[in-house]
């Protein structure tokens, strides 16, 4: 695991190295008192996790955030800070995790365990790398992972943004998840992805290459059997993804607080899950 920690005020600094340190003491842990520095080596490493300090002098975590995870998206962010003034910042930016100081083992262990992109490395401290490392084989068996929170985005076993010939093929694989494997005959699908268009010859052909390009890009990273077809039905095998959407209906704490009022915000038919989801937080 490669964690970035930044901290202005040097005492801080260490002792939040210091905590990420007993709770991962095989993690390569690089720390900086300057934001600009942080920059730097985000260009350079690929970290897994990145704490950082709110209130810094020059550049706030918060403009840091937006910079790095430009760089890397799924970068899991932690912010760490003595006030909760920032904390709706941090939901914006869809962060990990949130620490108010002062800053301890337990807090770092806490956010590591709850972690938004999941990593493939263990964390080791007193019997807690078996449970983190069973938590990120569940996560790592399924060929696809789908975020619908925010913008919709589909990612393979290694976290990698799945590329689509059609856009459309990815508008498809949206609304199979949003509904939640029900079974979807292709003049429903055509509807949606063709609003108040006929469904004639012409429309029925584009829906074909939607449908290839949507299966050619499942096969690329195996997994075609997500999607389950049967004559003209389509639907989506939920227990051979790992979907946001899906944890936050069952209750997942980590699935919750990554919901920040956007659901599959590109598609204006995915609207009215807003309010139902913001009745159950």
């Amino acid at each position: 695991m490669k964690i970035l920690a930044v901290d202005d005020e040097a005492l801080q600094l260490d002792k939040l190295t210091e905590a990420i340190q007993s709770v991962v003491p095989d993690a390569e842990i690089m720390s900086t008192i300057r934001p600009s520095h942080a920059l730097y080596f985000a260009e350079e490493n690929a970290f897994d996790v990145a704490f950082l300090d709110v209130q810094m002098r020059g550049m706030t975590g918060v403009e840091l955030a937006k910079l790095i995870t430009r760089l890397y998206p799924r970068m899991n962010i932690i912010f760490v800070t003595a006030y909760n003034d920032y904390k709706a910042d941090a939901m914006d930016l869809r962060a990990s995790g949130y620490i108010t100081k002062p800053v301890n083992a337990a807090k770092i262990k806490q956010e590591l365990m709850n972690l938004r992109y999941p990593v493939t490395s263990g964390i080791a401290n007193g019997g807690f790398s078996a449970s983190f490392a069973a938590i990120n084989e569940t996560e790592k068996k399924f060929a696809l992972n789908l975020q619908c929170f925010g913008n919709f985005d589909a990612f393979d076993r290694n976290n990698m943004p799945i590329r689509f010939e059609r856009t459309k093929a990815k508008e498809m694989l949206a609304y199979l998840t949003y509904k939640r494997g029900s079974r979807c005959t292709s003049r429903e699908i055509v509807a949606v992805l063709f609003e108040n268009s006929e469904y004639n010859n012409k429309v029925q052909d584009s829906f074909r290459h939607i449908t290839g390009a949507l299966m050619k890009a499942m096969r690329k990273i195996g997994a075609e059997d997500v999607i389950i077809k049967e004559h003209q039905n389509y639907a989506i095998d939920m227990d051979k993804v790992s979907c946001d959407y899906y944890d936050f209906l069952k209750g997942d704490t980590a699935a919750r607080n990554s919901y920040t009022g956007e659901f599959m915000s590109q598609y204006s038919w995915a609207k009215y899950t807003n309010a139902y989801l913001d009745s159950q937080i």
